[in-house]
């Protein structure tokens, strides 16, 4: 006999996502099963997704990597917009443009949508940050 997942009642798609099958797209699940390796993967503690854990709270994290960037940091200013060049971004917040070597913008997809782009999203991109729902 084998052992087979049923996404009929959600089970798959609560334990991977966190959502109701009804909240996500079947072809969002089957991104993230692609993305992750497989169920299997994503859902196993030994070997998997959720075998590492960060010991104490997430803010650590957000403040180890600040205490690397000393001086660099800007946290009095909204980021507004995003301008590629030959070798260097340029993100222009409400407190002027701060040139840099890369983005990574870690922000809800609504919110990544409202940033103004020099260069435009990908199609695609652009109709994920649209229409991808807030997280429950």
């Amino acid at each position: 006999m084998h052992n087979r997942t049923t996404l009929s009642g959600g089970p798959a798609t609560r334990a991977v996502t966190t959502s109701e099958p009804g909240e996500i797209s079947f072809l969002y699940f089957l991104n993230c099963l692609r993305s992750g390796g497989a169920l299997n993967s994503l859902i196993s503690i030994r070997g998997g997704a959720q075998e590492e854990r960060v010991r104490g709270d997430m803010q650590q994290v957000s403040s180890a990597l600040a205490a690397q960037l000393t001086g660099r940091l800007v946290l009095s200013g909204a980021a507004r917009a995003i301008e590629q060049h030959d070798g260097h971004v340029v993100v222009r917040s409400d407190v002027g443009g701060h040139p840099c070597r890369f983005v990574i913008v870690a922000v809800l997809p609504a919110l990544a949508g409202r940033l103004q782009y020099a260069v435009p999203m990908p199609a695609h991109r652009d109709l994920l940050t649209q229409r991808m729902p807030m997280g429950g």
